[in-house]
């Protein structure tokens, strides 16, 4: 993509699946979007001026993840597109929205992008679990409509990494992963790792307090926030809570998905004492509970 110094770059984010109803790539996308407002708006050295357009599922959304004096942000745009992700209805009616932005980029922090979108784009892969994770055992969907859909799931992601001119990655890791499903894209792998919000930064400012003062140890517990999906192999971090009576696991999260599952194996493993369920937590009670 080349521009002359000093014109504007329209670029637009996917942002449908963005907020904290969407764990991880929710957070994921939240934080960019925010970041990048922050250096469109104060960095004056940039050898270009920057138009955002945001994708938003509805207006909820949108003021949920940008607040009122995000939405009224000088180089933002905001397209409500009330259009499911992993539907049908994304491959064929999305890509006409995307269009009528005139777009110079668009940004996909998934793999779920619209094949039949022709302009540049560049897109997340924040892992490839489920190129390894995979059958009845991962699933709650009946036999035929799971194949079915992981079959759409490995043909979108190939096309996806194939049409992306940059594919952004967490970890080294994840880059090597993807270069192993998919050799000729490791010149355009770019590494970007991910950072903490910097209202999570207090409970570093708590514990060095706490040592300075001398104060109580907090018993040992692991927190663990997300999906209790298979893939994310939570069975490893119980199994071995076996061996380690002294530490206690909080899971948080409002996902009912596998919960049943997970709680037969605490049942099974005698863990029943040492394994809380928090349901859904929200930041300002997640950041409190990281402190304690």
């Amino acid at each position: 993509m080349a521009l002359a110094t000093g014109s504007t770059i329209r670029l637009g984010i996917d942002c449908r699946l963005s907020g904290s109803a969407h764990a991880g790539i929710g957070r994921y996308t939240e934080n960019l979007i925010r970041c990048l407002l922050g250096i469109f708006g104060f960095n004056q050295e940039l050898p270009h001026s920057w138009k955002l357009t945001c994708f938003f599922y509805s207006q909820e959304q949108a003021l949920q993840v940008l607040g009122e004096n995000g939405l009224i942000h000088p180089q933002l745009k905001v397209v409500i597109t009330p259009i499911k992700h992993y539907t049908l209805a994304e491959q064929f009616q999305l890509p006409a929205h995307y269009s009528q932005a005139k777009l110079d980029l668009l940004h996909v922090p998934h793999f779920n992008i619209p094949l039949l979108y022709s302009g540049a784009i560049h897109i997340t892969i924040h892992d490839l679990l489920w190129h390894s994770q995979h059958g009845l055992e991962v699933t709650t969907l009946p036999n035929w409509i799971y194949w079915l859909k992981y079959a759409g799931y490995k043909f979108i992601t190939q096309q996806a990494v194939t049409k992306a001119s940059r594919v952004f990655v967490p970890s080294e890791f994840v880059k090597q992963d993807v270069i192993k499903h998919y050799p000729k894209s490791s010149e355009k792998i770019v590494i970007t790792p991910e950072g903490i919000n910097q209202s999570y930064l207090k409970m570093r400012d708590q514990l060095l307090a706490n040592q300075v003062h001398n104060l109580p140890t907090p018993k040992p517990i692991i927190y663990y926030t997300g999906s209790l999906y298979p893939h994310k192999n939570i069975e490893v971090v119980l199994k071995a809570l076996t061996d380690l009576p002294q530490i206690s696991l909080v899971i948080a999260g409002s996902r009912s998905v596998f919960v049943e599952r997970t709680k037969k194996m605490i049942s099974q493993l005698g863990l029943t004492k040492q394994v809380t369920f928090a349901g859904f937590v929200d930041d300002a009670q997640l950041i409190s509970d990281y402190q304690s």
